[in-house]
């Protein structure tokens, strides 16, 4: 009979590891996730200045196996007087996935089109084309890995309180 027990909780601690590491990760990941949608939000203050849509295009090679699209335009813009050239769409999203969505998104920036270029006033080199809202995926990754960090922090009561 001790050895039957002995085994029930080591089953109770190996579920007790893995929420409690279930609820790490989702932490970080929620972390990270934050940043980026808080500097998203941030650069909302940016300055906008005009720039003007070089190049617009969608290529194959991003996501897993290289198999997803990715849109790709490249701007310029003059802050302060020096000329500069950006390739970021949105600081809160990469873009990768299916080729509907990234013509969608790069044909919001036609080539020759006029654009409104947020800069950062301390790296002028760093802009966005996109600022101040949080696009789909960030949401509905955070979302997700809020859900995850609850679905943990309860499965970790119930197995800590089991194995007490």
């Amino acid at each position: 009979m001790g050895r039957r027990r002995k085994k029930v909780q080591n089953i109770r601690w190996s579920k007790v590891f893995l929420w409690a590491t279930a609820l790490l990760l989702s932490m970080g990941v929620l972390g990270l996730v934050s940043m980026d949608g808080s500097a998203a939000i941030d650069a909302k203050s940016w300055s906008p200045v005009d720039g003007r849509v070089v190049s617009s295009d969608v290529t194959l090679g991003c996501g897993k196996g290289g198999k997803s699209y990715l849109p790709k335009v490249l701007y310029t813009y003059s802050f302060q007087g020096v000329a500069y050239t950006g390739t970021r769409i949105a600081l809160d999203a990469k873009f990768c996935g299916a080729q509907a969505e990234a013509t969608a998104i790069s044909g919001r920036f036609p080539a020759g089109q006029a654009a409104r270029v947020f800069v950062n006033r301390n790296q002028p080199s760093s802009s966005a084309l996109l600022v101040g809202v949080l696009q789909a995926n960030t949401i509905w990754l955070t979302v997700g890995v809020m859900a995850m960090f609850v679905l943990s922090c309860f499965k970790l009561r119930v197995w800590l309180n089991r194995a007490a």
